[in-house]
C-alpha cells in the first residue's frame, strides 16, 4: 500500500469496493506492505487472515471514518514553542491514535506483513519485516 498521508483513507475505500463489489477471493493476499500511510493500513490489516478481507477492509473503513484533524495534530499554544520546538504544530496525537487502531484490530498476525519508511536523519529506506 503506498503512502501519502489523507491517501491512506482513499486507499481503505479502494480496498472496500474492490472487496465488496468484486470477487473477495481474488484479494485474499498472503502478504501485506506498505510505506507511510500504507503502512498504518498495513497495520491495521496484519491480523486478519486472507480469507477475512471483508471484515478487514471494514474495519479499516471505520478506523478512517472516525478519525478527526484533532486525533493526528494540534496547534501548539504560546509562543515556547517557537524556541523550543521544530514547528507550531503538535503530532503526538497521532502516535496515540495510530497505536489505539492498530491495539483495537486483532492481537496475533493473520498473514505476512512489511512496512517500510524512510530514516529522516539519513535519507536510507528502511524495511521492517
Amino acid at each position: 500500500m503506498s503512502g501519502g498521508s489523507n491517501n491512506g483513507a482513499w486507499e481503505v475505500g479502494v480496498l472496500w469496493g474492490l472487496a465488496h463489489y468484486g470477487n473477495p477471493t481474488d484479494y485474499y493476499w498472503d502478504v501485506v506492505s506498505g510505506v507511510s500511510a500504507g503502512a498504518i493500513n498495513t497495520s491495521g490489516a496484519a491480523g486478519w487472515k486472507p480469507e477475512e478481507v471483508i471484515e478487514m477492509t471494514e474495519f479499516a473503513s471505520d478506523a478512517w471514518l472516525g478519525i478527526t484533524t484533532h486525533d493526528i495534530w494540534k496547534v501548539r499554544e504560546g509562543v515556547v514553542h517557537i524556541l523550543n520546538e521544530s514547528s507550531i504544530f503538535d503530532d503526538s496525537p497521532a502516535l496515540e491514535t495510530i497505536r489505539e487502531i492498530i491495539m483495537s484490530a486483532k492481537s496475533e498476525y493473520g498473514r505476512r506483513v512489511s512496512v517500510a519508511c524512510v530514516d529522516a536523519n539519513t535519507g536510507e529506506y528502511t524495511e521492517f519485516n
